[in-house]
């Protein structure tokens, strides 16, 4: 799981001894995709003092999978939204 999101472009993961992960998000906000997840059954944490971060919990093989699923959805919406409104400035 954490190789995986090592290779994620748009997160800078950092390694930890437990079964979590501290993500920060480079290019995301935090807070949309904290409630894109939610609306998606997947609960991470977040914050106040670390606005730019949320933490991940290393599950089951099936729950990681489905994490990196939607948050590779939600880094290809984004940045595809990004793009068109890019385009027609």
């Amino acid at each position: 799981f954490y190789s995986v999101l090592q290779r994620t472009d748009s997160i800078e993961v950092y390694p930890s001894d437990a079964n979590f992960f501290l993500l920060r998000l480079k290019t995301q906000d935090p807070v949309q995709l904290k409630q894109y997840l939610a609306d998606r059954h997947i609960y991470v944490r977040s914050r106040p003092d670390m606005p730019d971060f949320i933490r991940v919990t290393s599950l089951t093989k099936a729950e990681n999978h489905h994490f990196l699923n939607a948050l590779n959805t939600y880094v290809e919406v984004t940045q595809n939204e990004t793009r068109k409104l890019s385009s027609t400035r």
